[in-house]
């Protein structure tokens, strides 16, 4: 990864913390400790500038001590004091999008995160002015760098580095296949993608039994054995392209869903 000199490394970091070429008086000399510790890593530089305008000396000065105890030579570890600095539902959306809606429009998952009470239009313009993400401007499409991609998926993997039935989100289909047919899943798992993958097999209700708090779930051109009436009643969202016919949101759940597609599509 290509590193910028001390003099640009702080001219862009001083953008984004100051919006300015370079750092007021009485924040020069803590800007420079703070660019050192980044190492000169732009997309670093940039996302903790970002997450440190309009904040307090103090708030500066914290920032800093999390430095120090990154290892100098680990990005992800740099990148993730920005994202220690998010609150609850502001972690939660940016986790959501690295895993399932990179490149897809905003509106879609709104809906999931409204249904979990949080308020995503004021929580992505905070990750948006933190440089954590941004939206293309042309067709309102979710983007993220893909080390800050990298950098979500490897929190999630830290919840459970043995386990992915512990783990909250499971983007990959053959380990989310392996965690359901295994019925190794718990009540930490809350998303699910399950696309891609033969279309021979059904799933079964005793295969999701184990995933009581599933709310996310994406699926395509398989069919839901068995009685899932009091089953998945936490699930807000459900993407099942290729739907079968003979299936119908009330033979799922009693509830109302949020699809991505249409059933029966």
């Amino acid at each position: 990864m290509i590193e910028m000199d001390s003099f640009h490394a702080l001219q862009l970091f001083s953008k984004h913390a100051f919006e300015k070429d370079f750092p007021p008086p009485d924040y020069h000399d803590i800007s420079r400790k703070i660019t050192s510790k980044i190492g000169g890593l732009p997309l670093a530089l940039k996302i903790i500038g970002s997450s440190l305008f309009g904040k307090n000396k103090q708030f500066w000065k914290t920032t800093l001590k999390k430095l120090d105890l990154a290892p100098k030579q680990e990005v992800l570890n740099k990148l993730k004091v920005s994202y220690d600095m998010l609150d609850y539902h502001q972690r939660e959306i940016f986790l959501d999008i690295a895993c399932y809606f990179i490149g897809k429009e905003r509106h879609h998952p709104h809906y999931l995160w409204k249904a979990s009470s949080y308020f995503p239009k004021r929580e992505l313009l905070v990750l948006a002015r933190m440089s954590l993400t941004k939206e293309e401007e042309d067709d309102d499409i979710l983007w993220m760098h893909d080390q800050l991609r990298d950098l979500a998926r490897e929190i999630i993997q830290r919840e459970d580095v043995h386990n992915p039935g512990k783990r909250s989100r499971l983007w990959e289909p053959k380990i989310a296949l392996d965690v359901v047919r295994m019925k190794e899943g718990t009540d930490k798992v809350i998303a699910l993608k399950l696309t891609g993958l033969s279309k021979e097999q059904n799933f079964t209700s005793e295969e999701f039994s184990t995933l009581p708090n599933l709310r996310f779930l994406e699926l395509d051109s398989r069919n839901l054995v068995g009685d899932f009436k009091n089953l998945l009643s936490k699930l807000t969202w459900l993407s099942w392209s290729n739907c079968p016919f003979r299936i119908t949101c009330d033979e799922l759940i009693s509830r109302e869903i949020s699809c991505a597609r249409p059933f029966g599509k």
